[in-house]
């Protein structure tokens, strides 16, 4: 496992869309309990300092909804501004 920084994390073009429902009650999850590193992402590395997320993909979501809508917030869930991913080659 690695910590890698939240920017080098792209999602795929084939990767659905979650409702927006569902992100918002996702959003406010991490908003309350913060983001919780126990269950780690799992990416593919694609190129220097890029990374391909394999599993995970409504979790990178809503950090990134928060990163362009409540940058406060997001600090405050990732204030290292990394994840805990486990990397396939």
């Amino acid at each position: 496992m690695r910590s890698i920084a939240f920017d080098a994390l792209h999602l795929g073009c084939s990767v659905q869309v979650i409702m927006h429902g569902q992100l918002i009650a996702l959003v406010e999850s991490i908003r309350q309990h913060g983001y919780r590193n126990y269950s780690p992402l799992v990416v593919g590395k694609r190129g220097k300092d890029r990374y391909l997320v394999l599993c995970g993909n409504k979790r990178v979501e809503a950090l990134q909804w928060l990163q362009e809508n409540d940058p406060a917030a997001f600090k405050c869930a990732l204030p290292t501004g990394n994840v805990l991913c486990i990397v396939i080659n």
